[in-house]
């Protein structure tokens, strides 16, 4: 079995050091230390910040004690298929063609389709990390259904609840194209199955409630999250699945959206001083306590698959950005955090004092593409927006691993692959992006 794929982050000033051949870009997996990116939607400083001082958040502490973190810019609109393929291709929606969720519908009562794999005009990192024989795992990134067949594994993150009916979080047996490679389906399914048999008791604890203890309106809200909790949890033991199987891939990512939708459901409860309307006070004393609950969990989980990676791991966990009353409709910075060989450590600080505001602007959402092909030592397009970060890495790191770019990533063969045609019905997934209050109609 292949292995896993990764996401990485931005910083300062460029690391820019001469471009080499097409013959250069290839570089056989060298067997280094692995890179695992916990990417997580809507992560807020925010939230995060109190949790820490409360140390209720131990294991994202550890990683801060001996990394580099900070904020990271977003962009406007900050609708997730269209951050999360920047920051996967170092280029700009206008490039990348990941304009929305949806895609324009050429003819009218056609049905709304979501944007696919196949939409995307430019490589992501796990097709040039694959074209440089480094092995990559990528777990339930946005916009990767179908997957591509990478040197890895992938799993698709938008897949099914039932046949051709797209929904976040659950696979569909005998659906094609959901999971690279082919012959990793049947784990990926058991996996699946263990996660599901367990998501209503995880619910019950982070909400401390049953939904039959609600009232109809508030019991809605609880069952609307089922999804995301079971997605999370699917592809934590999808990545637990993938490791039982063999030693990780040089690069592994994997998503977690749990705290962008609590935070999209909840926010009215967690500060009900800031929503307008108010909740009522049933719903502020059902629900205040969610987000704090679902960051716990994340910092769990964290703990849970960095300590199934060796000791020498770079780590690096980003968000998209970050969340506050009312959504995340301004440019509310997302979390960016790095640590590892090679990573510079942040000076000694505490808990106590640390405030969002006074947070670096370490980079923007196209750098991390760039980033973390040259911190695996592959170069970057010189095509790409983004830059590789000097300010992320050491000066030795720096020196040993020069950052080495290339015209383009983008080759005739694999381009002519682009804007064929998959179509799905995809009803389902639609109704949580309205749902969430993303696609204005309700």
């Amino acid at each position: 079995m292949r292995p896993l794929a990764l996401l990485l982050v931005p910083l300062l000033a460029p690391l820019f050091t001469g471009a080499c051949s097409p013959a250069e870009e290839r570089a056989p997996d060298s067997g280094s230390a692995p890179v695992l990116v916990l990417a997580v939607d809507g992560f807020e400083w925010n939230v995060i910040l109190p949790l820490l001082r409360a140390g209720e958040m131990p294991h994202l502490e550890e990683l801060m004690e001996r990394g580099t973190f900070g904020q990271l810019s977003t962009m406007m609109p900050n609708k997730s298929p269209r951050l999360w393929t920047t920051i996967a291709t170092g280029k700009p929606p206008s490039e990348h063609g990941i304009l929305d969720f949806l895609k324009p519908t050429e003819e009218p009562g056609s049905g709304a389709q979501h944007f696919t794999s196949r939409d995307r005009r430019t490589k992501a990192f796990w097709n040039v990390l694959s074209d440089a024989g480094v092995s990559n795992d990528t777990i339930g990134w946005w916009v990767t259904y179908p997957v591509e067949e990478v040197l890895g594994t992938m799993v698709a993150q938008t897949n099914t609840t039932q046949s051709y009916g797209i929904k976040k979080g659950h696979l569909e047996a005998g659906l094609p194209h959901q999971v690279w490679p082919p012959e990793f389906e049947a784990r990926v399914f058991a996996a699946l199955g263990e996660s599901h048999d367990s998501v209503e008791a995880r619910m019950e604890e982070i909400f401390g409630t049953r939904p039959e203890d609600l009232r109809p309106r508030l019991k809605k809200l609880w069952k609307q999250c089922e999804w995301t909790f079971r997605a999370d949890s699917t592809y934590a033991a999808v990545l637990r699945a993938r490791l039982a199987e063999g030693p990780p891939a040089r690069v592994t990512s994997i998503f977690m959206g749990g705290t962008d939708v609590v935070g999209h459901r909840f926010w009215p409860a967690f500060e009900p001083e800031t929503a307008d309307p108010r909740p009522d006070p049933e719903e502020v004393a059902a629900f205040r306590h969610v987000i704090p609950a679902y960051y716990r969990y994340a910092d769990k989980v964290i703990g849970e698959l960095t300590s199934l990676y060796p000791a020498d791991t770079t780590v690096i966990v980003i968000a998209d950005h970050g969340m506050r009353a009312g959504g995340h409709g301004g440019e509310d910075a997302g979390v960016f955090l790095a640590a590892g060989p090679g990573i510079r450590d942040a000076p000694p600080f505490d808990p106590q004092t640390l405030d969002k505001a006074t947070l670096p602007m370490l980079g923007r959402l196209a750098d991390f593409c760039p980033t973390l092909l040259s911190l695996v030592d592959v170069p970057f397009g010189e095509d790409m927006l983004g830059r590789p970060i000097e300010a992320l890495f050491t000066p030795e790191f720096q020196t040993a691993h020069p950052a080495r770019s290339v015209p383009t990533h983008d080759d005739a063969e694999w381009l002519s692959t682009r804007g064929e045609e998959f179509e799905f019905e995809d009803a389902e997934r639609v109704e949580q992006l309205r749902e969430l209050g993303y696609l204005g109609d309700e």
